[in-house]
């Protein structure tokens, strides 16, 4: 009888209980799951109504939202955020082991009720071929539904809860959660004083549907009007000739899910909200697929011109990070990073005519390549997905050339063997060593931290499932981290200069940059950045000097005026589809 007891204790113990009301995850807003889109589907969709939408765990006292995960699929699908089959593009990847965890043990009847499914590609797993993996296809009923709530009638919504229910009230912080190495901590809403709605051009977010619908029948050959469409891309400096008919398509696809948050009952029309995760390295990330970090910039341009709004970007923030630290901290000569901080243009745009493509390509590529991206092979094993998938610039190229592999290939080869990329690739590996012997740690094992200038920490090793130990981070990994707490520190002086102001100026955040409402010297913020990362520096490893970051400013002023704009929007805008 006594030892029963004592079980029966043990197994109270370790279970997990997890609070309906406050569980971290439940705070999280879908800016996408429209009431109305729930209401269609339960009328329309032949099960729908039927799926609940808790589903606990007896066990360990745990809920899963059934039908608010497949709400969240279904629109992720609609709206192109999730990632197309490698080997027939006509449908979806998503995998098996994901999609249970969101949606429990019985899964497959649940995602059959909005999708269909079809095997028939090999899956390989340690270089062995290891089953099929599935594809995924909104059924065209859902597709039917989507499409009639997200291109039709334009009006005000509602959103929907994860507990199914209409939201009546919104969040009060703007940073939903901050990761700390591996602990996830407690949101402190006194870090982030800036507002989580943002106010944007509502006229002109509902002229950039029709833009991009006009620029894409345009495109196809149809006899239509678009001279003042031109001058709108002439404006954000867009030239239409490198705008192929995929790239159009997804805009206005874009363009309408803007509309959708920017159209809310909660929010108000012409706002939209904008929540942010506090990642391990300190820097912030958008909530959300679609949001004003990752919207497109020709778009996110469109939406705040004419707003009083003002963007700041650190000048090829991270090169001239790496430089300078490495001088500092009395390294190797970098003559390549160099040559490339001081004329960052000219180096673009001579990679951009050696190769043959757009200067916005290139510069995404060198940005990957400080973040690790290797330029060496197409291909790198994914120990968490167990398989091989392509590097990060093959798939740069392969969207580029529209899944064309033989010219991505070819792309791929002559960067690999650029002068400029040989060496820049030679100065990264050279810069991190010197970091690695400079950055501070807090123990000497498998568990060891790398404490970045935020005082965000990282384990330095990781537990490879394949090899049944652990092993080092990466060099992407481990410098991104490093590079990236400088970055997100410098921004953190720059929110508190906008907080000391007299008004609430900070809009929001994106990485190396941010928009605000003042108008601001940047001569006086490049010396606030330099006196206190100066000290930065110091306290962090005894270093003697600050980082000298150069800022750049443009107005956002209005792209879209004129009699044709007014002629426009007196017209009935009711629909917002093609």
């Amino acid at each position: 009888m006594r030892k029963y007891t004592q079980v029966k204790k043990v197994r109270k113990r370790k279970r997990k209980v997890v609070d309906y009301k406050k569980g971290a995850l439940r705070q999280k807003i879908n800016a996408n799951i429209r009431d109305d889109l729930l209401e269609m589907l339960d009328n329309e969709i032949k099960g729908f109504s039927d799926i609940r939408w808790i589903s606990r765990s007896k066990t360990y006292n745990t809920y899963k939202d059934i039908k608010y995960e497949l709400l969240n699929y279904i629109t992720d699908a609609h709206l192109g955020h999730i990632k197309q089959h490698r080997k027939d593009k006509s449908f979806l990847t998503l995998y098996h082991k994901n999609i249970e965890a969101r949606l429990g043990s019985k899964w497959r009847s649940i995602i059959t009720i909005a999708f269909d499914i079809k095997t028939g590609a090999k899956m390989q797993t340690y270089g062995k071929d290891d089953g099929e993996t599935f594809r995924y296809k909104l059924k065209e009923k859902v597709k039917k539904v989507c499409e009639d709530v997200f291109t039709g009638e334009y009006k005000r919504h509602g959103l929907i809860g994860r507990d199914g229910k209409k939201l009546i009230s919104l969040p009060k912080y703007v940073v939903g959660k901050i990761n700390d190495g591996e602990l996830i901590k407690k949101v402190d809403s006194k870090k982030y004083q800036f507002d989580n709605i943002v106010a944007l051009n509502k006229d002109n977010i509902w002229l950039m549907t029709k833009m991009w619908s006009d620029l894409y029948l345009y495109k196809q050959g149809k006899k239509i009007k678009v001279d003042y469409w031109l001058e709108v891309l002439d404006n954000i400096r867009i030239d239409i000739k490198k705008l192929t008919k995929a790239k159009l398509e997804r805009l206005h696809k874009h363009s309408l899910e803007v509309m959708s948050k920017a159209s809310t009952d909660i929010i108000g029309e012409g706002r939209i909200l904008q929540l942010y995760t506090e990642k391990d390295s300190g820097r912030l990330y958008g909530d959300g697929w679609l949001n004003l970090q990752t919207m497109p910039k020709e778009m996110r341009y469109i939406a705040m011109a004419g707003m009083k709004y003002y963007e700041y970007d650190m000048e090829n923030a991270h090169y001239n990070i790496i430089y300078q630290y490495n001088r500092l901290s009395k390294g190797g000569a970098l003559d390549t990073i160099g040559k490339y901080i001081k004329d960052t243009s000219g180096v673009r745009e001579a990679l951009a005519d050696d190769l043959g493509v757009d200067v916005s390509l290139i510069k995404k590529i060198l940005i990957s390549m400080i973040y690790g991206a290797t330029t060496e092979k197409t291909e790198i094993w994914n120990d968490s997905k167990n398989m091989w998938e392509e590097t990060a610039v093959y798939k740069d190229f392969l969207g580029y050339t529209n899944n064309n592999i033989k010219e991505a290939s070819d792309l791929f080869e002559r960067l690999s063997i650029h002068k400029t990329i040989v060496g820049l690739t030679k100065d990264i590996k050279t810069a991190y060593k010197v970091i690695q012997k400079n950055w501070k740690t807090d123990r000497a094992d498998e568990k060891e931290r790398m404490i970045n200038c935020g005082n965000k920490p990282i384990r330095i090793y990781e537990w490879r499932e394949n090899k049944k130990k652990h092993v080092r981070k990466s060099m992407g990994k481990l410098l991104s981290h490093f590079l990236q707490g400088i970055e997100a520190v410098l921004l953190w002086y720059i929110m508190e200069e906008e907080t000391d102001s007299d008004d609430s100026s900070f809009i929001m955040a994106h990485h190396d940059g941010w928009v605000s409402k003042k108008n601001w010297d940047i001569k006086r913020l490049e010396r606030v950045l330099s006196i206190r990362s100066t000290k930065l520096l110091n306290d962090y490893n005894g270093l003697d000097g600050g980082f000298v970051i150069r800022l750049k400013k443009v107005q956002l002023n209005e792209v879209m005026s004129g009699g044709w704009k007014v002629k426009i929007l007196k017209k009935n805008k009711s629909v917002v589809g093609v």
